[in-house]
């Protein structure tokens, strides 16, 4: 009777188990296990954004003009209170000039946004292919924050400044 009770125990524990692992969620995936991208088209090119590197990502912000020496400035926008500087990401990317930029994405790492015409959408990858984005047309892309900075400083008028 004991080998009876002691196999209708085991049986119970992993019948208890079995249930158990479908009614747990699964496990979180590991953070660097998987990379988050934005999919956006500037002109014919596919190209992904780290959404890591990104604040936030908004439609049709209204845009105002002001004068500029910095080429591919935009305008400005308003974030909360905050007059941030808008350049035109086709431009920086591929010197061609974005027609009618709906989509904004602003940067996490400075004060500036950058318009483009066509969001695609949101591409988890594994960590390992992030590098090259293999199932991609185009690699990830930083945001050309550095490369403004760059230009500015060069610029006299601007010294620095987003403007």
């Amino acid at each position: 009777m004991t080998d009876t009770a002691d196999l209708e125990a085991r049986l119970a524990l992993l019948k208890q188990r079995f249930d158990s692992a479908f009614s747990a969620p699964p496990p979180p995936l590991a953070a660097e296990a998987v990379e988050s991208l934005l999919a956006l088209a500037v002109g014919a090119e596919r190209h992904f954004l780290r959404l890591r590197d990104i604040e936030g990502l908004y439609l049709e912000r209204t845009l105002t003009s002001v004068p500029s020496r910095a080429p591919h400035m935009l305008g400005v926008t308003d974030f909360r209170g905050e007059l941030v500087a808008v350049f035109d990401l086709a431009a920086l990317l591929t010197g061609a000039r974005c027609t009618r930029p709906r989509y904004l994405v602003r940067s996490s790492q400075r004060p500036v946004a950058f318009a483009f015409e066509h969001f695609q959408g949101h591409v988890r990858v594994g960590r390992q292919s992030s590098q090259d984005v293999a199932a991609a047309p185009r690699s990830t892309i930083e945001l050309p924050v550095a490369r403004l900075e760059r230009e500015l400083a060069g610029n006299a008028a601007g010294e620095g400044r987003y403007d």
